[in-house]
């Protein structure tokens, strides 16, 4: 525990002990780790809280009174004031095609899985914050010829006010961090004019900037399925499929070490056989749980499962699908062409291996 005084703001006895009350209490129903954000970034966010309940002009804001000991005694001994303390308290940063590199490999996992077996390919994204990285993931499969039909994508966060924002799927220039998103995933009534393009000159965060409105096409939505989910709950992944590619970016460094084992025992019991892993740049699966092999460590990419079935699948394959500030694909909804290039790249590939190992005799 840290002794009284440690932090930005000295609280009287009782204040310290409602803090020390509130800060377990946040581990025990969200996991969150309150060292990662230091007891100032908790206290900070209480302020926060006390003054939405005062312009809310709640009970509690009367309860509360103003006082910062008084808020955190209300907060440790009531449910929902805890949990929306725990949700000012987690960081909802996102955007449209974040981390690009991750995006590929996930594309080229998933075009060379369902050449492979023909089934649907199933995809989390866990934390989904208000849908940027699962509608992004959509709009690169489709755009790599992938029909809707070929693949699922289940987002989950904690917070209901996300998943809400994330059903409505309105967004921000600011959520373009001048990635562009293409006009044909666009409702064409809130299409942007010539002026309006997302370019990186035109994404500052400025309120004129990030106020401007995009709206997905509704073709979207039903690619996507959004629901609430908490990582410490064991049965916050009980679908009746397994997933074969897994975005769980940016979670782990918030979780204490407790809720960190507890979640990870709860995705692997969800993961399909040899599955892929993405998570954030600050976290090394393999570090924490064996069952996770670096497959990219520059794009924090892992594969689960035991290392003899990880060495022996073909990594994913290395086509340029234009989102890493490359030569831009050409393709557009429904081109099949980074399809076939996939599947004659892999057979390829399958062929020569086999030819090598005919040479030498081992075939």
């Amino acid at each position: 525990m840290t002794p009284p005084g440690n932090h930005s703001e000295m609280l009287e006895a009782a204040g310290e002990a409602s803090l020390q009350r509130v800060l377990a209490r946040l581990e025990q129903e969200i996991g969150l780790d309150w060292r990662s954000l230091g007891q100032a970034a908790v206290l900070h966010g209480a302020r926060e809280r006390m003054r939405a309940l005062q312009s809310e002009s709640s009970a509690a804001a009367v309860v509360c009174a103003g006082s910062l000991e008084a808020y955190l005694t209300h907060a440790a001994n009531n449910d929902e004031e805890l949990r929306r303390l725990g949700l000012a308290l987690c960081v909802p940063e996102s955007w449209f095609f974040r981390d690009p590199e991750q995006i590929e490999v996930c594309v080229q996992e998933a075009l060379k899985r369902y050449f492979e077996s023909g089934e649907v390919v199933r995809i989390l994204c866990f934390p989904c914050a208000r849908g940027e990285e699962a509608y992004s993931i959509a709009m690169a499969l489709l755009d790599a010829g992938l029909s809707p039909e070929a693949f699922s994508i289940h987002a989950l966060d904690l917070n209901p006010e996300f998943i809400e924002a994330a059903k409505r799927a309105e967004f921000s220039n600011w959520s373009m961090r001048g990635k562009r998103v293409a006009n044909h995933f666009l409702e064409s009534a809130a299409k942007p004019a010539a002026s309006q393009t997302w370019s990186p000159k035109n994404t500052e965060s400025s309120a004129e900037t990030s106020s401007a409105s995009l709206q997905l096409r509704r073709e979207l939505f039903r690619m996507v399925s959004f629901q609430i989910g908490n990582a410490v709950d064991p049965n916050c992944l009980n679908f009746a499929f397994r997933f074969n590619i897994a975005f769980c970016r940016n979670m782990l460094i918030y979780l204490s070490e407790t809720a960190k084992r507890g979640w990870l025992k709860t995705l692997k019991n969800a993961l399909h056989a040899d599955a892929l892993v993405v998570s954030g740049h600050a976290e090394a699966l393999a570090q924490y749980d064996p069952e996770f092999h670096v497959l990219a460590a520059s794009n924090h990419c892992f594969r689960f499962g035991s290392a003899r079935s990880t060495q022996e699948r073909t990594p994913p394959l290395p086509i340029d699908l234009g989102l890493s500030g490359g030569p831009k694909s050409s393709t557009r909804f429904g081109s099949p062409s980074l399809l076939q290039q996939a599947f004659f790249v892999n057979k390829s590939r399958e062929s020569g291996t086999a030819d090598k190992s005919r040479e030498s005799g081992t075939a």
